[in-house]
């Protein structure tokens, strides 16, 4: 049953990365597809998966950390969205920086 949880939780993460991943670019499109070029939406797909795989491997790594220390999983799921979203903030606030 843990791995169904696994398996389940790391397919959202896959799906959620990526649509995050082409929302953000697709805002930015104009802006930084000169800088990279025709391989733009490739190297964000392939980028998105990575992160996926190993966000992916973080939530097995916190379910045995629930398992052995007892620790919440929420508060761990909560802790990786906050980050999640802090590197997505900060490479949306170098592209700006970078535009400029």
């Amino acid at each position: 049953m843990v791995t169904v949880n696994v398996f389940s939780i790391g397919v959202a993460a896959s799906l959620i990365t990526s649509l995050v991943g082409i929302t953000i670019l697709s805002i930015f499109r104009g802006k930084i597809g000169r800088y990279v070029g025709k391989s733009y939406w490739l190297l964000m797909l392939l980028f998105a998966y990575g992160f996926a795989s190993s966000l992916t491997l973080l939530l097995r790594f916190a379910l045995s950390i629930e398992y052995v220390l007892g620790i919440s999983l929420n508060y761990l799921i909560g802790v990786m969205s906050w980050a999640f979203l802090a590197i997505t903030m900060c490479l949306a606030i170098s592209i700006l920086i970078r535009r400029t």
